[in-house]
């Protein structure tokens, strides 16, 4: 496997993620670890890294579309030979067209509903006490 600057896992450079998809590591314990050591370095692991940044290519994008499209799509279900807007038993506009974000799911349907309920008790509560303000400031004219 060849080591490219990553082009999903990226903050700067990609140089990180990159490198610890190579190595099979958490790319946030790399980060973590260039940060300790540029401290300690005085700025030259800073250096290194663009360096090395510069040097290392990035990611062809076939094996970023073809590989890990997961990735940049959370939910993305990858074709199968009879998947699909036109396969058997698939309706016309079914959730394949649309996308796995469309169409809500019954527990987001109940958080919303449960959200609702609670911001209308928060509104009557408000309301109620925004009326006894009101009254005691009659009350003291």
């Amino acid at each position: 496997m060849k080591l490219y600057r990553s082009r999903r896992d990226k903050k700067i450079t990609g140089l990180c993620g990159g490198l610890a998809e190579w190595l099979d590591v958490d790319s946030t314990l790399l980060r973590i670890l260039l940060v300790i050591t540029a401290v300690f370095s005085g700025g030259t692991v800073i250096f290194l890294y663009f360096v090395i940044s510069l040097i290392v290519p990035k990611e062809p994008w076939d094996s970023v579309a073809m590989g890990h499209a997961d990735d940049f799509y959370p939910g993305y279900r990858r074709p199968g030979p009879f998947s699909g807007p036109h396969s058997p038993g698939a309706p016309y506009g079914s959730s394949y067209d649309r996308g796995p974000w469309s169409d809500p799911s019954p527990l987001d349907e109940k958080l919303r509903d449960v959200e609702r309920k609670a911001m209308q008790k928060e509104i009557d509560r408000l309301k109620e006490k925004l009326a006894r303000y009101e009254n005691n400031e009659k009350g003291d004219l």
